[in-house]
């Protein structure tokens, strides 16, 4: 489900993970924003769902694409949760 999907695309960042976390679903994004929401989060305690962070420079949209499935189907929300995942892998 994307933001769109969700009516909250014109949401902040922080409402965008709140709404993953009450949802269990884990956020997947190239937005150098989010890491930063995560840190904070961190530092104080706070718990924010799974953070997927893309680097687009880094690899082509298939090899994104193919990583994202793995994480996917290997991994469950609650193992994502408080974690952030860089891919490519």
């Amino acid at each position: 489900m994307t933001t769109l999907e969700d009516q909250h695309d014109r949401q902040p960042d922080d409402r965008v993970l709140d709404r993953a976390k009450s949802l269990s679903r884990v956020v997947v994004t190239h937005d150098q924003d989010f890491l930063e929401l995560a840190s904070e989060r961190l530092a104080n305690s706070e718990e924010f769902p799974g953070i997927v962070f893309c680097h687009l420079e880094k690899a082509s949209i298939g090899t994104l694409v193919e990583d994202l499935s793995l994480i996917a189907e290997a991994t469950a929300y609650d193992e994502l949760r408080n974690q952030i995942v860089w891919v490519p892998l």
